[in-house]
C-alpha cells in the first residue's frame, strides 16, 4: 500500500506513482508496525539488515542525529531484511559550511559482531567531525548477509556512492535493494566511467554503484531523469529504493520500484527527510523540531512504484 498525504498531492511535486491491489504484509505506521527496539536478546552476529536516510532542508542538523538513527537501524531486523546483498558497512555524506562534500565510510572488520554504524561514529570522532552540522545529509548502513559479509569487506563496497564522471557535476546516491540487471545497464554506458567498487583485486562492480552513473548517462543525453527512470520500472530489474542527489545540478530525486524494505518520506516548505525505517526518522523529527509532515509511506514487501523530483532548496 502506498499512502500519500493531501499536502503532498497538492504541493505540485512532480511524481509518477503506480500501486498494486495486493494487500501489504505490513501494519501502517502508528498502528503497531513490525519495527522493534527490544535489545534484551540482541546479538549483532545474528542480525542482517539494510537502511537509508536522507535530509535536505533550510535548518542545519547535527550529523550525530543521523548516526544515532543508523545505530538503531542496525538492530531493526524484519522479515524483509533476510540476506541483504552488498557490502557490510556504513557511510555518511554531508555538505560542510564552506560547501565542501564530506564523505566518510567504513567497511567490515572481519569480526562477526562488527557494528559498522558504531565504527563510523568512532572514525568521525577521530577526525574531529562528530560535532558537524549540515543541511544536506545522506546516510546508509548495511549489516550484510553472512555469504556477502567477508567477500565485500572493503569500504569501497559501502554507500553512499559519489561520482563525477561529468566534470563539475557531482552525483551522490544511497540505495536499498538489488539492481538485478546492473551488468547489462553498465554495458550500454557511453561515458568513460570510474567505479570505486571496481578498484582493487576483486575486479567487480557492486550493483548500487551503477545508479549514479546511470543518472550521468541520462543527463549527458539531455533526458529528463524523472521521466526516463520512471518508464518501465526505470529499466531496472529487482526491488529498489534509491535517492539521487545532483549536487552541482541542484536537483534531487527519489525512486521506489517493486517490493523493497519500505520507504517513509516527510516533507514541508523547509525541506524533507526520508528513510527506509519509520522509528529512527520520527526520533530525528522530534529532536530537531522540524516543521515537516508525513508525505509518502510505502509498506515493506508491497508492489508498486514511486518516482519524485524533490525540491533542492536554496540551502547554499
Amino acid at each position: 500500500m502506498v499512502y500519500l498525504s493531501n499536502s503532498l498531492i497538492s504541493s505540485g511535486v512532480r511524481m509518477y506513482i503506480t500501486t498494486s491491489s495486493l494487500e501489504p504484509d505490513y501494519i501502517k505506521a502508528g498502528t503497531g508496525g513490525q519495527e522493534r527496539f527490544d535489545l534484551s536478546s540482541f546479538k549483532p552476529e545474528n542480525i542482517s539488515m539494510c537502511g537509508i536516510i536522507a535530509y535536505l532542508g533550510e535548518k542545519e542538523l547535527p550529523i550525530a542525529f543521523f548516526l544515532d538513527a543508523m545505530e538503531k537501524m542496525e538492530v531493526l531486523e524484519e522479515e524483509v531484511d533476510r540476506d541483504p546483498l552488498g557490502g557490510h558497512g556504513a557511510g555518511i555524506l554531508y555538505i560542510s559550511e564552506d560547501g565542501g562534500v564530506i564523505l566518510e565510510k567504513v567497511g567490515h572488520t572481519g569480526k562477526d559482531n562488527d557494528r559498522p554504524a558504531v565504527r563510523l561514529r568512532n572514525e568521525l570522532d577521530k577526525k574531529g567531525l562528530l560535532d558537524a552540522k549540515s543541511d544536506v545529509i545522506l546516510a546508509h548502513v548495511r549489516r550484510a548477509a553472512s555469504q556477502n559479509k567477508h567477500r565485500t569487506r572493503d569500504k569501497r563496497y559501502s554507500q553512499p556512492y559519489i561520482t563525477e564522471c561529468i566534470k563539475g557535476r557531482k552525483i551522490a546516491v544511497i540505495h536499498n535493494g538489488y539492481v538485478a540487471n546492473y551488468r547489462e545497464l553498465a554495458r550500454d554506458f557511453e561515458l568513460p566511467h570510474v567505479f570505486e567498487s571496481e578498484e582493487g583485486s576483486d575486479d567487480f562492480i557492486i550493483d548500487s554503484e551503477i545508479l549514479p552513473h546511470l543518472y550521468e548517462e541520462l543527463i549527458a543525453r539531455g533526458d529528463d531523469p524523472l521521466k526516463m527512470l520512471s518508464l518501465a520500472g526505470f529499466n531496472n530489474e529487482g526491488g529498489n529504493t534509491f535517492f539521487v542527489l545532483d549536487i552541482d545540478g541542484r536537483r534531487s530525486y527519489l525512486f521506489h520500484q517493486g517490493k523493497t524494505r519500505g520507504l517513509f518520506l516527510f516533507r514541508g516548505r523547509d525541506g524533507f527527510l526520508l528513510a527506509s525505517r519509520l522509528r529512527p526518522v520520527e526520533e530525528i523529527l522530534k529532536r530537531a523540531d522540524l516543521p515537516i509532515k508525513a508525505g509518502i509511506e510505502v509498506a515493506p514487501k508491497t508492489p508498486g512504484s514511486v518516482s519524485i523530483e524533490l525540491p533542492y532548496l536554496d540551502v547554499r
